[in-house]
Protein backbone atom coordinates (compact mmCIF):
# COMPACT_ATOMS: atom_id res chain seq x y z
CA UNK A 1 0.00 0.00 0.00
CA UNK A 2 1.14 3.28 -0.69
CA UNK A 3 1.52 6.01 1.71
CA UNK A 4 -1.25 8.42 1.71
CA UNK A 5 0.80 11.53 2.73
CA UNK A 6 3.17 10.79 0.21
CA UNK A 7 1.12 12.09 -2.37
CA UNK A 8 -0.68 14.90 -0.44
CA UNK A 9 -0.21 18.67 -1.70
CA UNK A 10 2.84 20.17 -0.68
CA UNK A 11 2.59 23.35 1.35
CA UNK A 12 5.09 26.52 1.76
CA UNK A 13 5.86 24.94 4.70
CA UNK A 14 7.14 21.85 3.30
CA UNK A 15 9.98 23.82 1.66
CA UNK A 16 13.54 22.58 3.02
CA UNK A 17 14.54 24.22 6.05
CA UNK A 18 17.95 24.25 4.67
CA UNK A 19 19.77 24.49 1.72
CA UNK A 20 22.27 22.32 -0.41
CA UNK A 21 26.08 22.13 0.32
CA UNK A 22 27.64 20.87 3.08
CA UNK A 23 26.21 19.45 6.74
CA UNK A 24 27.71 22.05 9.04
CA UNK A 25 26.19 24.50 6.91
CA UNK A 26 22.90 23.24 6.47
CA UNK A 27 23.23 23.25 9.80
CA UNK A 28 23.94 26.60 10.52
CA UNK A 29 21.62 27.95 7.49
CA UNK A 30 18.81 26.01 9.67
CA UNK A 31 19.23 27.66 12.76
CA UNK A 32 19.67 30.51 11.04
CA UNK A 33 16.26 30.56 9.42
CA UNK A 34 14.40 29.12 13.22
CA UNK A 35 15.79 32.56 14.73
CA UNK A 36 14.75 34.28 11.51
CA UNK A 37 11.04 33.12 12.16
CA UNK A 38 11.14 33.56 15.86
CA UNK A 39 12.28 37.16 15.20
CA UNK A 40 10.03 37.80 12.56
CA UNK A 41 6.81 36.34 14.55
CA UNK A 42 7.85 38.53 17.35
CA UNK A 43 8.08 41.72 15.31
CA UNK A 44 4.49 41.05 13.61
CA UNK A 45 3.06 39.86 17.39
CA UNK A 46 4.25 43.80 18.44
CA UNK A 47 2.78 45.04 15.60
CA UNK A 48 -0.15 43.33 16.33
CA UNK A 49 -0.48 44.14 19.99
CA UNK A 50 0.61 47.66 19.51
CA UNK A 51 -2.07 48.57 16.79
CA UNK A 52 -4.80 46.90 19.50
CA UNK A 53 -3.84 48.82 21.87
CA UNK A 54 -4.11 52.27 19.19
CA UNK A 55 -7.45 50.79 18.38
CA UNK A 56 -8.64 50.16 22.36
CA UNK A 57 -7.22 53.67 23.24
CA UNK A 58 -9.41 55.59 19.96
CA UNK A 59 -12.34 53.54 21.11
CA UNK A 60 -12.13 54.61 24.68
CA UNK A 61 -10.77 57.64 25.23
CA UNK A 62 -10.50 58.77 22.10
CA UNK A 63 -6.97 59.55 21.27
CA UNK A 64 -3.75 56.82 21.55
CA UNK A 65 -0.33 56.90 22.40
CA UNK A 66 1.70 58.45 19.63
CA UNK A 67 4.60 56.18 20.23
CA UNK A 68 2.86 52.95 19.66
CA UNK A 69 1.95 53.78 16.20
CA UNK A 70 5.04 54.52 15.33
CA UNK A 71 6.69 51.65 16.77
CA UNK A 72 4.14 49.33 14.77
CA UNK A 73 5.52 50.77 11.99
CA UNK A 74 8.86 50.24 12.85
CA UNK A 75 8.34 46.57 13.89
CA UNK A 76 6.57 46.44 10.50
CA UNK A 77 9.47 47.01 8.66
CA UNK A 78 11.91 45.13 10.77
CA UNK A 79 9.70 41.85 10.12
CA UNK A 80 10.19 42.32 6.75
CA UNK A 81 13.99 42.75 6.65
CA UNK A 82 13.80 39.92 9.15
CA UNK A 83 11.87 37.61 7.26
CA UNK A 84 13.56 38.25 3.69
CA UNK A 85 16.42 35.85 4.71
CA UNK A 86 13.83 33.11 5.89
CA UNK A 87 11.64 33.29 2.55
CA UNK A 88 14.66 33.44 0.21
CA UNK A 89 15.74 30.12 1.61
CA UNK A 90 11.95 28.56 1.52
CA UNK A 91 12.02 29.97 -2.40
CA UNK A 92 8.94 32.03 -1.54
CA UNK A 93 9.57 35.25 -2.97
CA UNK A 94 7.83 36.85 -5.49
CA UNK A 95 9.72 35.27 -9.02
CA UNK A 96 9.54 35.78 -12.34
CA UNK A 97 9.84 32.34 -14.12
CA UNK A 98 9.57 33.78 -18.22
CA UNK A 99 12.87 32.41 -18.95
CA UNK A 100 12.96 29.37 -16.80
CA UNK A 101 10.07 28.06 -19.11
CA UNK A 102 12.59 27.52 -21.93
CA UNK A 103 15.05 26.38 -20.13
CA UNK A 104 16.09 22.82 -19.33
CA UNK A 105 17.02 21.71 -16.02
CA UNK A 106 20.89 22.58 -16.14
CA UNK A 107 20.76 25.76 -17.70
CA UNK A 108 17.65 26.69 -15.30
CA UNK A 109 19.63 25.79 -12.32
CA UNK A 110 22.59 27.90 -13.53
CA UNK A 111 20.44 30.93 -13.81
CA UNK A 112 19.14 30.34 -10.50
CA UNK A 113 22.56 30.50 -9.40
CA UNK A 114 23.50 33.42 -11.11
CA UNK A 115 20.38 35.13 -9.61
CA UNK A 116 21.31 34.23 -5.89
CA UNK A 117 24.86 35.83 -6.63
CA UNK A 118 22.99 38.64 -8.13
CA UNK A 119 20.84 39.29 -5.01
CA UNK A 120 23.88 38.25 -2.72
CA UNK A 121 25.85 41.61 -3.94
CA UNK A 122 22.96 43.78 -3.77
CA UNK A 123 22.58 42.66 -0.13
CA UNK A 124 25.94 43.12 0.90
CA UNK A 125 25.74 46.60 -1.20
CA UNK A 126 22.75 47.44 0.96
CA UNK A 127 24.11 46.30 4.49
CA UNK A 128 27.29 48.07 3.76
CA UNK A 129 25.59 50.93 3.20
CA UNK A 130 23.19 50.13 6.08
CA UNK A 131 26.16 49.97 8.53
CA UNK A 132 27.63 53.62 7.61
CA UNK A 133 23.66 54.88 8.95
CA UNK A 134 24.24 52.58 11.72
CA UNK A 135 27.88 54.00 12.38
CA UNK A 136 26.96 57.95 11.58
CA UNK A 137 27.81 60.56 14.14
CA UNK A 138 24.26 62.53 13.58
CA UNK A 139 21.98 59.79 14.04
CA UNK A 140 19.02 61.18 16.49
CA UNK A 141 15.83 59.70 17.93
CA UNK A 142 12.40 58.52 16.56
CA UNK A 143 10.05 61.39 16.85
CA UNK A 144 7.46 59.98 19.12
CA UNK A 145 9.00 56.92 20.97
CA UNK A 146 12.39 58.59 21.33
CA UNK A 147 13.91 55.29 20.18
CA UNK A 148 17.37 55.82 18.85
CA UNK A 149 17.02 55.32 15.14
CA UNK A 150 20.23 53.28 15.41
CA UNK A 151 18.48 50.21 16.82
CA UNK A 152 16.04 51.02 14.00
CA UNK A 153 18.68 50.94 11.33
CA UNK A 154 20.62 47.91 12.97
CA UNK A 155 17.51 45.27 12.83
CA UNK A 156 17.09 46.35 9.36
CA UNK A 157 21.38 46.13 8.63
CA UNK A 158 21.24 42.60 10.53
CA UNK A 159 18.27 41.39 7.82
CA UNK A 160 19.99 42.12 4.69
CA UNK A 161 23.13 40.63 5.81
CA UNK A 162 21.14 37.35 6.72
CA UNK A 163 19.54 37.45 3.60
CA UNK A 164 23.24 38.11 1.87
CA UNK A 165 24.04 34.98 3.41
CA UNK A 166 21.28 32.71 2.88
CA UNK A 167 21.39 33.92 -1.02
CA UNK A 168 25.47 33.28 -0.97
CA UNK A 169 25.20 29.97 0.37
CA UNK A 170 22.26 29.08 -2.39
CA UNK A 171 24.71 30.65 -4.97
CA UNK A 172 27.62 28.64 -3.83
CA UNK A 173 26.13 25.10 -2.93
CA UNK A 174 22.72 25.53 -4.75
CA UNK A 175 19.08 25.25 -3.72
CA UNK A 176 17.78 22.39 -1.81
CA UNK A 177 16.04 19.50 -4.21
CA UNK A 178 12.51 20.54 -4.00
CA UNK A 179 10.65 18.68 -6.84
CA UNK A 180 7.16 20.22 -5.58
CA UNK A 181 7.78 22.40 -9.08
CA UNK A 182 7.70 19.45 -11.17
CA UNK A 183 4.76 17.97 -9.50
CA UNK A 184 2.54 20.60 -9.03
CA UNK A 185 3.37 22.91 -12.21
CA UNK A 186 3.78 26.55 -12.64
CA UNK A 187 1.92 28.42 -9.08
CA UNK A 188 -0.74 30.76 -11.67
CA UNK A 189 -1.04 28.35 -15.22
CA UNK A 190 -0.41 30.81 -17.76
CA UNK A 191 1.06 33.30 -15.84
CA UNK A 192 3.78 35.12 -17.65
Amino acid sequence: MSDPSADAAPTAGDAPESGGGPPAWRRISGWIDRTERFLGATFLALVLLLVLVQVLQRITVGSGWAWTGEIAKYGMVWSTFILAGHLLRRGLHLRLEVIDRWLGPRAERLVTRLTDALVALICIGLTWAGYGLVTAPFVGAAPASGLSLRIVYLISVVGLGLTALAATGQALFGRPVDDRRAKSGPAVEGAI
